[in-house]
């Protein structure tokens, strides 16, 4: 999850990113992520990765 945060920084992307480039980091990596179609996911990853930097 936060892998997919960490990709969109280097690709130069801002947090959130969006669903677009949530594809790009499941086609990059080439594992079929269950969530891969869920429009929130990216948002969810952003927001969990703030939690755990905050904790």
């Amino acid at each position: 999850m936060e892998m997919s945060i960490t990709y969109c920084v280097e690709q130069g992307y801002r947090p959130p990113c969006t669903l677009a480039q949530y594809h790009e980091y499941v086609e990059a990596i080439g594992i079929p992520l269950i969530e891969a179609d869920n429009p929130n996911y990216p948002d969810y990853c952003f927001r969990a990765a703030q939690m755990v930097m905050n904790y």
